[in-house]
């Protein structure tokens, strides 16, 4: 197995990780997004001296639709290890106010999935209030209904897993060539 494969594994194993329901999917997000890209990385390093490796490296082009989609994977990763902005917390009522902890979110979402449609009645408390008799003073109380899915902002996970799927599947493909070019070891 050559490094570039091991590497590519690695980034396979995160991939694999990834769950759209894990409250940790920033986390394992930031690990896929740091592996996948540090495959081309150690490809260099390591087929760099294998006879025509170079030229058939730089003179790869990518199609319009691959070079948009290393253009935002590369973004992604930018803003997670980079900057420190990536962020994909779910929000309870559409913005950033309020945000449902991250072990919540399973729950609020599987909340939202089987409430679609249906008049709900939401009580907002301290944490360890609950067994406390509420009033007024204790608790907030908001009525209000769960909207449809047409009606609801997109959960952002979803869209960013498809791309990490295609990214790898990208990555995949090139590494394939490689392997299948040139032979080390």
């Amino acid at each position: 197995m050559t490094r570039t494969q091991k590497k590519l594994d690695e980034a396979k194993y995160f991939l694999n990780q990834l769950k759209v329901t894990d409250p940790y999917f920033d986390y394992v997000l930031s690990a896929f997004l740091n592996a996948a890209r540090s495959v081309f990385w150690v490809m260099r390093y390591e087929f760099t001296q294998v006879p025509g490796w170079k030229e058939w490296f730089d003179s790869a082009e990518a199609s319009k639709e691959e070079q948009a989609l290393l253009t935002d994977t590369n973004q992604m990763r930018i803003s997670s290890a980079k900057k420190g902005e990536m962020n994909t917390e779910f929000f309870l009522f559409g913005d950033d106010k309020i945000t449902v902890a991250g072990a919540s979110y399973p729950d609020a979402k599987r909340m939202l999935d089987e409430l679609e449609g249906a008049e709900v009645e939401v009580i907002i408390r301290i944490p360890g209030d609950a067994e406390k008799t509420l009033s007024a003073k204790d608790a907030f109380v908001l009525d209000g209904y769960v909207k449809s899915e047409h009606e609801r902002s997109p959960d952002p996970r979803p869209a960013i897993k498809r791309k990490c799927d295609a990214y790898f599947a990208f990555l995949n493909q090139i590494v394939c060539r490689c392997h299948e070019k040139f032979e080390i070891g």
